[in-house]
């Protein structure tokens, strides 16, 4: 689930403050990742910062909020506007309509009404999401089915080379050729190789994370695949490490050709060539499950982001809905396909564990997964262990964050006395502490008796009264000296906090 970004446009402090409270205390899938005082401050932001949505005023100075709109609509097509408006300037405010506006807000902005509409924003923004990926995926395959028919000497469309010829040229390459998917030395049958390719495929995207490495693996055919990558000196390294993985996790014995660095997609047809033509033991496999794997790869990726998102969201009831429906599907497929299905879960599950749970990072051991998985003839077996790895993964989560709460409220705390005199908000805080606001804002009310926002401003204050009482710095100087762009708000929140204006406070002290 994707945490939606938020950019709040308005030239009153008060309203972008309380916004930004409203949003945080009530939408946990939200994110306000920045204010802007007017149009023109908001372009720039939008530029830098790529909100999801953007809810802005409709009167301000320098650029009003429907200049805003057409130039969100024109420039960032992808990026969704609110408006803000009062009654008066309702009318006014709808000539945005024609700038694709998702929505009105009357100031003041009831809850409700602003929860309800960025619970339409944010069902409209993974709409998008989701288009998106689909149109991602479509062109990868599409792409890699060129890049393919290249090597084998296959037709392929020709106005598709200037695309992969950015992907897939200038780069290293490696060859790798899989003597055979059925060794002696294991008890593999002909009805794993699904699952075989699959874990093969992950152990290379793998290492390729291990080694800080960029680039992107291809199947070429069952037994031979082609792994793309930018020029780097740990390559080599990667290479023999590579070979030993798949030798020593899954028991594959195998070839890595290292090519070398290829100027043009035309040099592919012969790299191919030159590995293909090495003896190998037969293993049959049909062609259509080189795409599957893709599609697999871009599973795996799909599911830790889900499960991920929910605790960082502090949602751990939903994440294990998730694992627990995601699991009782497996019941109704294919034995086959619920093994690769339950395949995808556990990796994710492994991988999490390993990247963010751990302190060790190692190659993914997907060994044990693989081989108790093989041997299942039954959906309900299947469904039964993957629960099993479920509760695993459970326990890991639980120490992990008992462990974690124990210290972050403590970093909290020295980063706001660290970084009081900036902007310091909840979603900041929290972001450095890798914890939805939501879920630290309970958590650092649990912790310290009272509120962030209410600790913040206690310390902001109390820097304010050390600057007033000890120098002659002027009223301005101090309240952006302690965070506050707009002084007379900084006088409103003083004197809310110590019962005396700030000039009051000064002359009192000096009294003393």
């Amino acid at each position: 689930m994707k945490i939606c970004r938020v950019l709040i446009v308005d030239d009153e402090i008060t309203i972008r403050k309380g916004l930004t409270k409203l949003i945080e205390k009530n939408a946990p899938n939200w994110s306000v990742i920045g204010e802007a005082r007017n149009g023109v401050e908001a372009i720039e932001q939008i530029r830098t910062l790529s909100p999801d949505l953007v809810m802005t005023d409709v009167r301000m100075p320098h650029m009003d909020g429907i200049e805003v709109s057409r130039h969100v609509h024109e420039t960032f097509p992808g990026t969704r506007v609110v408006i803000l408006t009062g009654y008066k300037d309702l009318e006014y405010a709808q000539a945005a309509i024609r700038y694709g506006v998702l929505d009105f807000l009357l100031k003041p902005c009831p809850e409700q009404e602003l929860l309800k509409v960025l619970d339409k924003a944010g069902r409209l923004i993974m709409q998008d999401l989701q288009k998106r990926e689909v149109h991602l995926l479509e062109q990868q395959l599409i792409e890699e089915h060129v890049v393919r028919s290249l090597m084998l000497r296959l037709p392929y469309d020709p106005n598709k080379l200037e695309d992969i010829h950015g992907k897939f040229a200038r780069k290293e390459l490696l060859m790798l050729k899989v003597t055979t998917y059925l060794p002696d030395t294991k008890s593999y049958r002909k009805s794993d190789l699904p699952l075989l390719q699959f874990a093969l495929t992950n152990i290379v995207e793998e290492l390729i994370g291990t080694f800080r490495l960029k680039g992107k693996l291809l199947p070429v055919i069952h037994d031979v695949y082609a792994v793309f990558l930018e020029a780097h000196p740990s390559i080599p390294e990667f290479a023999g490490s590579l070979g030993d993985a798949l030798d020593q996790v899954l028991g594959i014995p195998n070839v890595i050709h290292p090519v070398g660095y290829i100027e043009n997609v035309a040099q592919l047809p012969a790299c191919y060539e030159a590995v293909a033509s090495e003896s190998s033991r037969t293993d049959a496999l049909p062609d259509s499950t080189l795409e599957l794997q893709t599609v697999n790869q871009n599973k795996v990726r799909a599911v830790q982001d889900e499960i991920m998102s929910k605790i960082m969201l502090g949602q751990s009831d939903l994440m294990k809905e998730y694992v627990a429906d995601y699991t009782a599907g497996l019941k109704a497929l294919p034995i086959e396909k619920a093994k690769l299905e339950a395949l995808t879960l556990v990796l994710s599950l492994y991988v999490i564990i390993q990247k963010e749970f751990s302190q060790e990072q190692s190659i993914l051991d997907i060994g044990e997964p693989l081989s108790a998985l093989r041997l299942m003839n039954e959906p309900d077996d299947v469904l039964t262990w993957t629960s099993g790895q479920a509760e695993l993964f459970y326990r890991e989560f639980g120490s992990w964050l008992q462990h974690k709460n124990e210290n972050i409220i403590a970093k909290a705390i020295r980063y706001i006395e660290d970084h009081y005199m900036e902007s310091c908000s909840l979603t900041e805080v929290a972001g450095v502490v890798h914890l939805s606001h939501n879920y630290f804002s309970n958590l650092f009310k649990k912790e310290k008796g009272e509120s962030f926002v209410n600790y913040v401003t206690s310390v902001r204050m109390d820097k304010a009264k050390i600057l007033l009482s000890n120098t002659n710095m002027k009223i301005a100087e101090i309240a952006e000296s302690v965070g506050y762009d707009d002084p007379n708000y900084f006088t409103t929140v003083f004197k809310q906090f110590v019962k005396h204006s700030p000039r009051e406070y000064r002359k009192h002290s000096n009294n003393q």
